[in-house]
């Protein structure tokens, strides 16, 4: 992991890691439901309007750091769901869960 809770403007990038030569910008979505479908439905909230929030605020942090058009770039959901009486949360991990949507389309 490179950096967790990066501050931007629009919000924040959760989680940010390398996978050999790709960013990776993981946004991490939890629940406390125990329904049979909580992690799909918590993944799923990651929306059009949030996946343009984290785009943006990825076309960000790569422009402050001169990384444009340099690096490749993932995104990723980890949904998590920690029920009360559940000892350990379940977690789904979705690769390329979006591609880059807006303005960075071009750089994805």
């Amino acid at each position: 992991m490179l950096a967790a809770n990066v501050s931007d403007p629009a919000g924040e990038l959760d989680l940010l890691a390398l996978d050999g030569e790709t960013l990776v910008v993981v946004e991490v979505r939890s629940t406390a439901s125990d329904r049979e479908n909580a992690l799909e439905q918590t993944a799923a909230s990651v929306d059009l309007r949030k996946q343009r929030k984290i785009t943006g605020a990825t076309l960000r942090f790569l422009a402050t750091r001169n990384l444009l058009g340099k690096i490749a770039v993932r995104f990723d959901v980890l949904a998590m769901s920690w029920p009360a009486h559940a000892r350990e949360p379940a977690v789904k991990h979705i690769r390329h869960a979006f591609e880059a949507t807006g303005k960075f389309q071009m750089f994805s």
